[in-house]
């Protein structure tokens, strides 16, 4: 299998880190997102610092065509990882229809159809490595973040969906589904030190996970008793809780 990697949502913190952990074993990069000039400079730096081969793609999930986007299949590297996402405001987001299409569009229906495209070029190649950036957020709705969590455990179905048909052909699908991560994202928020990780410290476990095919990792791994918790909390009792 070649070493390269197709990033879609090249900008976001965890796709940087991402990128650059792969790109220090000796990946060769794509990066793909709107902000072309920053990723740009991203794959100058990559390519300077660790001797790979780095390019930019536009991609804006919203108005991109994948048909277009993936036009040349053979041109898609080995593994890929789906880093686009847009976590919105749910206290002021639920009050307004427009946003909450597009949390949902970004998240989930408008990200689907990219995913769909690789999936079928892996289970071709019958083999491949696809990476999806889903959230604790989608193990349980919570009044905190249900708009965005909904589209997360909507991604989440997919994955599993797609990690059940490409395991026939040898192809692999990896859901990661981080707690909280201090990046530009989650800024404007007062997140719990204790529980708060580096996108640093996400791309690591990303490419472990990624290496050792599992199927489904907690960042950190904690996450996963911690939701399994509030996964089993009864409905009466939790609908009085605030979470």
């Amino acid at each position: 299998m070649d070493k390269g990697l197709l990033v879609l949502g090249g900008s976001s913190d965890i796709a940087r880190s991402t990128a650059r952990e792969f790109a220090e074993r000796g990946f060769d990069l794509v990066l793909a997102g709107r902000n072309t000039r920053e990723l740009k400079k991203d794959c100058d730096d990559f390519t300077v610092r660790y001797g790979i081969r780095a390019e930019v793609r536009e991609l804006d999930i919203l108005n991109t065509d994948p048909d277009d986007f993936f036009s040349d299949e053979e041109s898609v590297p080995a593994y890929t990882l789906f880093a686009i996402g847009e976590l919105g405001s749910q206290e002021t987001d639920q009050q307004n229809s427009d946003r909450i299409r597009q949390i949902l569009d970004v998240n989930f229906s408008a990200s689907v159809p990219f995913l769909e495209k690789i999936a079928g070029i892996y289970e071709n190649r019958k083999q491949g490595s696809l990476m999806v950036i889903g959230s604790v957020a989608g193990d349980r709705g919570r009044s905190s973040n249900y708009l965005y969590g909904s589209a997360k455990a909507g991604l989440e179905a997919w994955a599993s969906g797609a990690r059940n048909r490409l395991a026939k052909s040898g192809a692999h699908v990896l859901t990661i589904k981080p707690g909280f991560v201090k990046t530009s994202m989650t800024e404007n928020l007062e997140l719990p030190g204790a529980l708060t990780v580096s996108p640093e410290r996400v791309a690591k476990s990303v490419f472990r996970a990624c290496m050792k095919k599992k199927n489904v990792v907690y960042i950190p791994w904690f996450w996963w008793g911690i939701m399994g918790i509030i996964k089993n909390i009864p409905e009466r009792v939790f609908k009085k809780l605030s979470l």
